[in-house]
């Protein structure tokens, strides 16, 4: 994802990842917060004890494996009674599975289909 947005090019980002050193990630997390990056891309490393109170959007990448990484991913957003936004992508065949978050979520979940045939075509590849 962070090389997809580094060849856009106008996109401002951090990344947060267990790759990076500890002093790698402060900056990482101090670009985002005083908004010299405007996105931050991370793994579950950033899911839980992170307070970053300004997250609008999250987009899931690949389907949390259960409810409870779901909750902290997504728990981001809307933080001290702000609204936020949640995206999760996924394929066909994991359906049930998001079906089964959805119910356990009290969140309003809404399920909107690509028409675009290359978005299932990049899913696939990854």
């Amino acid at each position: 994802m962070a090389v997809l947005l580094g060849l856009v090019g106008k996109v401002k980002f951090a990344e947060l990842h267990g790759n990076l050193s500890q002093q790698q990630r402060v900056k990482a997390l101090a670009d985002f917060e005083s908004g010299k990056a405007t996105h931050l891309i991370c793994t579950d490393l950033a899911a839980r004890g992170l307070d970053l109170p300004h997250v609008e959007t999250v987009i899931n990448f690949e389907l949390p494996p259960d409810v409870t990484k779901y909750v902290h991913r997504v728990g981001r957003t809307a933080r001290a009674g702000a609204s936020g936004t949640s995206v999760t992508m996924y394929t066909p065949g994991e359906y049930k599975e998001v079906k089964h978050i959805a119910k356990k979520c009290t969140a309003d979940v809404k399920k909107k289909k690509s028409s675009d045939p290359n978005h299932a075509k990049v899913l696939e590849r990854t």
